[in-house]
């Protein structure tokens, strides 16, 4: 399970960007790992993903709308992220 890492909602000049000029971020922080089986991926990590990957899921539409996590399999993590 990962949370995609938050965009920037304002330029360093100052202007505010509007949601339809985002694009989708690739890089999230992993939450949970399901299988023992992983290739190293651990809670807490972050990694890069496909654009269009993963499975979106809600925990709790009525009290967080806006919150989105998504659901991976390990094929779908390109790389772990070291910054």
């Amino acid at each position: 399970m990962i949370r995609r890492m938050a965009l920037p909602t304002q330029t360093p000049g100052g202007l505010y960007l509007p949601t339809s000029a985002t694009e989708l971020v690739q890089f999230g922080t992993v939450l949970a790992v399901g299988d023992k089986k992983n290739p190293g991926i651990m809670v807490g990590d972050e990694v890069l993903f496909a654009k269009f990957g993963g499975t979106p899921w809600q925990p709790d539409p009525i009290n967080s709308p806006l919150e989105v996590l998504y659901l991976f399999h390990f094929d779908e993590i390109i790389a772990l992220m070291e910054w």
